[in-house]
């Protein structure tokens, strides 16, 4: 999901991106403040439309404009969809390889075992 810079006000086109308030890489929750945004008129908080993990494409201190892309949310990332697509297949049991920051409730070993194949050799 893109970060785009809203229309604030209908005389506000373009403002500074003050600050980050994550890190590249960062993971963020839906409605937690991810930037500030500095107008002519006041100094606001964006937050995150989505929970992911934050990727930053415009630096803090650069001119931006209402409707500009400055970051990107990528929404439950590989790891978080197999997990997801495992559950429906497998049962809620299935465990899967270590990750270095699993988020809370996030299963992190597979039991082979477990899996099957899919298509015609069921492979």
């Amino acid at each position: 999901m893109d970060i785009r810079i809203p229309d604030l006000a209908e005389s506000v086109t373009e403002g500074d991106l003050a600050a980050w308030l994550k890190k590249n890489g960062d993971q963020v929750r839906k409605d937690e403040a991810i930037l500030e945004l500095e107008t002519d008129k006041a100094t606001v908080e964006l937050a995150a439309e989505a929970s992911g993990t934050l990727e930053i494409l415009v630096q803090a201190g650069e001119t931006v404009h209402v409707g500009d892309i400055v970051g990107r949310i990528t929404e439950g990332g590989g790891a978080q969809m197999l997990q997801r697509l495992a559950h429906v297949y497998l049962g809620p049991d299935v465990i899967f390889p270590a990750m270095p920051n699993p988020p809370p409730g996030f299963i992190t070993h597979v039991r082979v075992e477990r899996i099957s194949g899919i298509g015609p050799w069921r492979r």
